[in-house]
This record gives C-alpha cells, structure tokens and sequence, in this order.
C-alpha cells in the first residue's frame, strides 16, 4: 500500500509514525507546506518520504498523489474539499480530520462523482468528529430500540493550571471555530441547530476526572445526524474540560474577541479573532502530559427492559514515544481508516458516514493493539 499523509503537524507525524510501523504499507508520503515543519514530522515518523506542497495547490497535489491507494488529510479543514475532488481525479481514497459541517456537506455532494471513479470519501475520521460517531453507532445498534445517544469527548492536561487549565493540542484555529461555529443535534426528533458554548452541564469519569464540565461544540456529532435521524429522539455532542473553561470562553465570545470582523486599532484594522489566535499559541501550555476523555452513550430498550450501553475511553500520553494522547486518539483511528480503505477492508465507494462502513471490532482490535482501550458497558434498569 501507498500512502499520503497531507500534513504533517501533531495530527499528521502521528498518523505517518503508525504508518510506519503497520503491516502491508510499503511507502509513506508525507507532505507539508512549510519546510521546517515536515523536517520534524519527517524526523519524527521515520522511514517516510517527505515532499513540500501546499494543500490549496491542487494541481500540484493532483500529480503528488497519482499512484497513491489511499490519502489522509490533517490540514485545515477548509483545504479538504479540493483535496477529496483532487483524490476523485485521481481515483485515490481518501479521508480526513474534518471537523466543518459545510465542507462535510460538500463532500458528500461529490459522491455520486467519487461512486463512479470507484472512490471511497469518508469524512470527519480523527476522534471527534471520528471515532465517537463509531462507538456511538455500536451503542444505538446494541440496543433493541434506541431513544436517544449522546457523546462527551475532550482533550485535556493531567495537570491544569489555572485559570486556563487547557492546553494547546492541536489547531488553534480549529479550536476556536469549534467553539463559535453553529452545532448541530437532534432534538425531539428533529434535526436543530444550537449555539457552540451552549448547554453546560456537569459530569463525572473517573478518578481523578470526577468534577468535569461539557458544552455544545460544532463537528462533534458529525454524520450521526445524517444516519440516525428518524430513529432516535435526541443526539447530541458536547466538548469536556475542567470547570470554569466555559465561562472562561464565553467571556472572551462576550467582548468580540472570537469575531474575524476587523475593528480599527491605531489606525490599523485588526481581526480580534486572529489577535486572539496568536495570544493563544502564544500563552497556551504546549508541554505537559494529556489524557483524552470520550463517553457516548446510548439509552433505549434491550430484552423488553430499560437499558443504556456505553463506549468509554480514558488515554494517557505515551511518553515513550513522544506522542500526546491526542496524537493517538486523532491519529490512530485516522490511519486504522486509511489502512482500511487501501486494502479493501472498507469497499462501498462513493462519501460515505463512517460509522456505516468501518468495522468497529477491526478498529478496536487496531487500537488496542496500541494501548488505546475502549470500555464496553451494558446497564438494564
């Protein structure tokens, strides 16, 4: 198998480093726009062939990847729309990060192009949006009837500092539009819309996560609003961190400083929401040991009874290896996707929700294999 990794920050290196080292992959490409940067991804993987090229240069990227099996994408989430019609042209399957309902909705709009290229396009396959909408499906479908499903997932320190207590484990950019952009759920019934920051709630996991909070996020629910929409009465998904962070957030939401509409400062216009991006680089720890929360759950009838059944997942850092619990719970699932859709585990063609063609006994199976454990649980009432 042949496979191009785009991009090669945290999310990327992570990806490539388990490709490196998974069976039947013969060669790994790995590309960047920015030199330095896939220098130290390059470095970081090991045996992988490293290519400069920007992602929004989509004739370059057309000749890169011809002869590809399959690519993954780890840009940001605006490039992937070109890069799924490129992989089309190119008759190479592909999947992404994702994490844009609109850019989502553009590429399911290409699936009748991919279908006939003999192209398989599955967005949105990293954590979540990714693998929550896996164990989320499992759930539903373990159950005789299902009511209602929901998912809590964040990224988090081990070691908060306040008063921001978070850190800096992947885009910035991707972690503000997260947070103001329009997040989609099924309430009553009913596909709705509703404000990022909106609902907190509190909740537990375990030891020492007892005291956590979680609020509406926009990608979170992903293709889950597509899939199982008519069958269940509520779905939603929602970002956890340490209490306070929200409040934290909607303060800044308060004052202008996520909005790109630029204000006149000095005589110079700025974007608040940029200012903001670069403070965060700046400020945000990016050293440190993280763990990666993810509970979804799904509550319904199973044998004539009340029931509920869970996927939970608490992940620590491998410091061994010098990859973050991000790293693994984004990468991983990404690469155990692409790896499937090279070699012709996953063989429905076209944009499709992944949580109906990826097999999630192989993709536990893949991710234990790693360290990565998923916890089953079944409570009747």
């Amino acid at each position: 198998m042949k496979i191009a990794v785009i991009g090669a920050g945290l999310m990327g290196r992570a990806i490539a480093w388990d490709m490196v080292r998974s069976e039947g992959v013969e060669k790994i490409i790995l590309f960047d726009a920015d030199a330095e940067t896939l220098e130290q991804g390059a470095e970081f993987a090991g045996d992988v062939v490293a290519r400069i090229a920007d992602a929004s240069n989509l004739e370059k990227m057309a000749a890169e990847l011809e002869g590809c099996d399959a690519a993954v994408s780890c840009v940001p989430y605006f490039f992937n729309e070109g890069l799924t019609r490129v992989c089309i042209e190119q008759g190479v399957h592909f999947c992404d990060l994702g994490g844009n309902n609109d850019v989502v909705d553009a590429q399911f709009a290409l699936s009748d192009e991919a279908e006939k290229a003999g192209v398989t396009i599955l967005p949105d396959c990293g954590l979540a949006p990714g693998m929550a909408s896996i164990w989320a499906w499992a759930a539903a479908e373990a159950l005789d009837e299902c009511e209602s499903v929901g998912m809590r997932s964040g990224g988090l320190p081990v070691d908060p500092q306040p008063p921001r207590n978070y850190m800096k484990l992947f885009s910035i950019n991707g972690l503000i539009n997260e947070y103001v952009e329009p997040c989609r759920i099924i309430a009553d019934g009913d596909v709705a819309v509703v404000d990022g920051m909106s609902g907190l709630e509190r909740l537990s996991f375990p030891h020492p996560f007892e005291e956590m909070e979680a609020f509406y996020t926009s990608g979170g629910s992903s293709t889950l609003v597509r899939t199982l929409h008519g069958r269940v009465r509520q779905l939603d998904y929602k970002t956890v961190r340490y209490p306070g962070h929200a409040g934290l957030i909607r303060a800044m939401m308060a004052v202008g400083l996520t909005s790109g509409d630029p204000v006149v400062v000095d005589g110079k216009a700025v974007a608040p929401r940029r200012l903001l991006e670069i403070l965060l680089e700046r400020y945000l720890p990016a050293a440190g040991d993280d763990v990666t929360l993810l509970r979804c759950e799904a509550s319904g009838t199973l044998d004539g009874s009340p029931a509920t059944v869970s996927y939970q997942l608490v992940d620590f850092a491998d410091a061994a290896n010098g990859i973050s619990s991000m790293m693994r719970c984004t990468g991983f699932p990404a690469a155990a996707v692409t790896r499937m859709m090279a070699d012709g585990t996953i063989s429905q063609r076209g944009a499709r929700p992944q949580e109906l063609v990826v097999p999630a006994d192989r993709l536990a199976e893949e991710l234990a294999a790693r360290g990565v454990e998923v916890e089953k649980e079944i409570v009747r009432e």
